[in-house]
């Protein structure tokens, strides 16, 4: 095997593991969109901001751990209209998905959610870390 067809292999076999994770990830998230998010954080806490036009509130599902947060949401409609000799029923269905690794480790146990508007703002607190204590050394020499 010359060094070029080396080469050539691992390409194929990088477009076909690609191929395999698209359609691994294409079937999970059918029928759910990403929202746009902002992520941002201040002094002492991470703030997410997402657009979830059209959403109720009572189907937004938030989880937070120490360094990931997810929100689903799902909405089913249904309408249905009878008249005599006319039957009409139509379903319609909507979603949003999105997880974020967090810059920190926060605390979950903390968290808040607002939504107005169409729009789903979520606190976080970060996870107070002990700064290592620095200690001079002085070095003997004999």
């Amino acid at each position: 095997m010359s060094f070029w067809d080396l080469f050539e292999e691992m390409e194929q076999e990088m477009t076909r593991m690609r191929k395999r994770y698209d359609r691994l990830f294409s079937s999970l998230g059918e029928g759910f969109r990403q929202p746009l998010s902002d992520v941002r954080e201040t002094g002492d806490k991470i703030i997410v901001d997402l657009e979830l036009p059209g959403v109720d509130k009572k189907d937004i599902e938030i989880n937070v751990t120490e360094d990931e947060l997810e929100v689903k949401c799902e909405s089913k409609a249904k309408k249905e209209e009878k008249r005599k000799d006319y039957y009409r029923l139509e379903r319609g269905y909507s979603g949003f998905y999105r997880r974020f690794t967090l810059p920190v480790k926060v605390k979950p146990d903390q968290a808040k959610a607002d939504y107005k508007d169409g729009l789903l703002k979520i606190s976080v607190p970060k996870l107070e870390v002990k700064k290592p204590v620095k200690k001079k050394v002085k070095v003997a020499v004999k």
